[in-house]
């Protein structure tokens, strides 16, 4: 039953653009890199190389932060998860759906892998993005697989993760500029927090910032307390969904 709600979701979300918006995002927001990186690095990036102890493309990583990608990560999940959720909550699509005989978890679990999908999509193409990026502004280090690789999973891990809250949030108000607003402000104020104390390294909301210094150990802790956060979620959602009024 489970995959035939992921088949519906998916008919359901062909006639909007969720897609197009996943892949755009990241080429957006890294053709501003490509500007920015055109004036700083050889300028400035690559003067303060080795105070930073950065490679190069973790150098690249890191003026990312400038335009505030990693802090604005939980934001785009939760856009994403706003999206997906909408094609039900326009015209109280709940009511016909829960006429079903389905457990009502299905549904938000139906509706969270799909979620997932779509930031995977756009976790990745952040990806290729930033490495194109990299490539037009001259970095001569060989592509780093490594590296890339941690910080897809980091970035990947911490959008899941905090869509999972995000979702907790979603279904607590129906209004959904607040899940917006909250997505945003822990963002914001979780940067530069993941070494600051024991809390930070709980965050999921700091995860992303981190990414491009994290070793292997580190990336492996963060993807364990991201899938904690992500079960969580998922609980604490349906707990709500199944109490809430759905009608109203």
């Amino acid at each position: 039953m489970l995959i035939k709600l992921l088949h519906c979701e998916e008919i359901k979300l062909k006639r909007t653009w969720i897609f197009v918006m996943s892949i755009l995002i990241p080429f957006a927001i890294n053709f501003l890199l490509t500007i920015d990186l055109h004036y700083r690095y050889t300028g400035y990036l690559l003067v303060h190389q080795e105070r930073m102890n950065l490679s190069c493309w973790q150098l690249i990583f890191k003026e990312q932060r400038v335009l505030y990608f990693p802090a604005l990560i939980p934001f785009f999940a939760t856009l994403i998860l706003i999206h997906v959720f909408s094609t039900e909550t326009k015209n109280n699509g709940w009511s016909m759906l829960l006429t079903q005989p389905i457990k009502k978890s299905k549904f938000i679990i139906a509706k969270y892998i799909v979620s997932c999908k779509y930031i995977t999509i756009l976790i990745f193409f952040n990806i290729i993005s930033i490495t194109i990026s990299g490539v037009i502004t001259g970095v001569k280090d060989p592509l780093d697989i490594d590296l890339f690789i941690r910080c897809f999973l980091i970035l990947w891990s911490s959008a899941l993760a905090t869509s999972a809250i995000q979702m907790i949030v979603l279904n607590i108000f129906s209004l959904k500029w607040i899940s917006l607003f909250l997505a945003f402000l822990l963002g914001s104020i979780s940067q530069d927090t993941y070494l600051k104390g024991i809390i930070g390294k709980f965050n999921p909301y700091s995860f992303a910032d981190y990414s491009f210094r994290a070793n292997w150990n580190q990336t492996v802790f963060i993807l364990i307390i991201s899938c904690v956060f992500i079960i969580f979620g998922l609980l604490v959602s349906t707990l709500i969904f199944n109490r809430k009024n759905i009608y109203r």
